[in-house]
């Protein structure tokens, strides 16, 4: 603050700075000029403030500009993998394909005290009405020679040893995207509706699997490859009950299923390797 006198009245003026919280540099520096006048010896009259009007509405004004622009700053800083959550299927055509699901055992296993023992089923598919967008596509798994132990098991109102899911809606995901890791780890997202995914009998006992859904990685074609008819996706588990991919990107929601028996409920998880066949040749394109 320097001031300046000039006969009864006096003047000085106010540096303003605003720093960067961050950096601790000077973002703005204003000057406001004031003035008092001298009071009389013996006066009970306050001395009279002169300053220039709307100094501080300004200085206001330039805090808030400042602070947008913070914030734009460091939505700008922020790594470009916007919208790289999901993958794009192309077509030769370029109408939306339809898949056909073919595979081989699958198992299905639980964690936790009184878990139940593995379900094993001796072949995999599912059918559809395919890809509804170029994201999402809508389908049921189906199992076959399903058996816990010496135990048959079967969905309500299928053939013996038969266990079919709910309609799914699977959602084209990255796993890794193309930042993390170098091509990135294409997926597909399992989802069933109201996370209802399936209900069996085994031998008489009734078990019902739901949760917010299921990850699985694609093996093959690779992101950006040549229009292929076929795709391996690998539903994977690391130890009984558990899966290998709760999350896409790694981060934010997890995913996953669990079970109620008669003996409780347990996270549960899918091993399965399975062949999606289309109608034409597709190919991932990912961000």
């Amino acid at each position: 603050m320097a001031r300046q006198g000039a006969g009864d009245l006096t003047w000085w003026t106010e540096h303003h700075v605003i720093l960067d919280r961050a950096s601790g540099q000077p973002l703005l520096i204003a000057h406001t000029r004031r003035g008092q006048e001298a009071t009389p010896a013996g006066s009970a009259t306050s001395p009279r403030t002169y300053e220039p009007g709307n100094t501080e509405r300004r200085i206001m004004k330039h805090k808030r500009l400042l602070l947008a622009l913070a914030v734009s700053a460091a939505l700008f800083a922020l790594p470009e993998i916007a919208a790289a959550a999901e993958w794009d299927i192309d077509s030769e055509s370029g109408a939306l394909p339809k898949i056909t699901l073919g595979g081989g055992a699958a198992e299905l296993t639980a964690s936790g005290f009184g878990a139940f023992l593995p379900i094993k089923c001796t072949s995999s598919g599912g059918f559809g009405s395919g890809y509804t967008s170029q994201t999402t596509a809508e389908l049921h798994l189906e199992f076959t020679g399903c058996r816990q132990g010496s135990n048959e098991c079967h969905t309500v109102g299928q053939f013996s040893e038969t266990i079919l899911t709910t309609n799914l809606v699977s959602h084209n995901v990255m796993i890794h995207n193309t930042f993390q890791v170098a091509g990135g780890t294409p997926g597909l997202l399992l989802t069933p509706n109201a996370e209802h995914f399936a209900s069996f009998t085994c031998s008489g006992s009734n078990y019902v699997i739901k949760g917010n859904g299921i990850i699985a990685d694609i093996s093959s074609p690779k992101c950006g490859g040549a229009f292929s008819k076929s795709a391996t996706v690998q539903f994977q588990a690391i130890g009984s009950g558990v899966v290998r991919y709760p999350q896409v990107e790694t981060s934010g929601t997890s995913y996953g299923l669990s079970t109620t028996t008669p003996l409780g409920t347990f996270s549960t998880a899918l091993a399965v390797t399975m062949t999606w066949t289309f109608n034409q040749g597709t190919k991932m394109t990912c961000p």
